[in-house]
């Protein structure tokens, strides 16, 4: 005979597991580096777990552009960043993670520069 709490405690571990995979990091998050010079001068991004991105241009400590992302789907990320001189100036981008340490960064559907993690 099958046991009502066996059955429950199963479910409830299920649940638990479901709730907690959902709960890791995107792949895209993380330290960015471009392995090319590129036409959008961009050679370090910052994906943070929380849905935030700074941008660096080459020779920049402080970063030139601030972003909000979500995930497309478990590879790909897109993002919504203004230019922190001028704020009024909206860019779209996305990063694909292609392999481990290996990623793409696109926009309007161009590659812009190949990324490496840091």
């Amino acid at each position: 005979m099958f046991n009502l709490k066996i059955f429950r405690n199963l479910i409830l571990i299920f649940i638990t597991g479901s709730f907690l995979s959902a709960c890791g990091p995107h792949p895209g998050t993380g330290e960015w580096l471009s392995t090319t010079d590129n036409e959008d001068n961009i050679n370090k991004i910052t994906v943070f777990f929380e849905p935030k991105v700074l941008f660096y241009s080459a020779g920049s400590i402080d970063p030139v552009m601030q972003c909000g992302w979500w995930g497309l789907d478990n590879k790909k990320l897109e993002m919504e960043c203004v230019h922190l001189a001028d704020t009024d100036t909206k860019v779209k981008y996305q990063i694909r993670v292609m392999a481990k340490g290996e990623a793409e960064l696109l926009k309007d559907n161009r590659l812009i520069t190949k990324l490496i993690r840091q």
